[in-house]
């Protein structure tokens, strides 16, 4: 019984992590097509299922992708706390290349906001 409960548990896990990638993939559609508040009704969705799994690295690259929609929507502050909390997120994870995208998107920012000194920060 111990080896069903186990395969179980890693199809559910299997099944929320599908889910998550599925409600990220259709934010991003959404974002690409405008629909800025939809898409981050998908990405709160992902956010939620990749919390519950502990996937640290997901919930960096979803926190990323919602800053994305407030930097489209030029609203910089809450762009700004969203690629800080995804960026945490992303050197938990080790993951460089992720880094590097964030640290660009805040600098963007920056420089629209004529912040020059921040950019030596990065």
């Amino acid at each position: 019984m111990a080896k069903s409960t186990a395969v179980s548990k890693k199809k559910e896990k299997d099944f929320l992590s599908i889910q998550s990638n599925l409600f990220y993939q259709m934010g991003n559609i959404d974002e690409a097509d405008g629909e800025h508040a939809q898409a981050l009704v998908y990405y709160e969705q992902a956010l939620t299922i990749d919390k519950e799994l502990g996937n640290v690295r997901e919930q960096g690259v979803i926190l990323r992708a919602m800053g994305k929609v407030y930097q489209t929507q030029k609203k910089h502050t809450r762009a700004l706390a969203l690629y800080e909390q995804a960026l945490a997120l992303i050197q938990q994870a080790a993951d460089l290349d992720g880094q590097i995208i964030i640290l660009c998107e805040m600098g963007e920012i920056y420089q629209l906001q004529k912040e020059y000194a921040r950019l030596n920060c990065i």
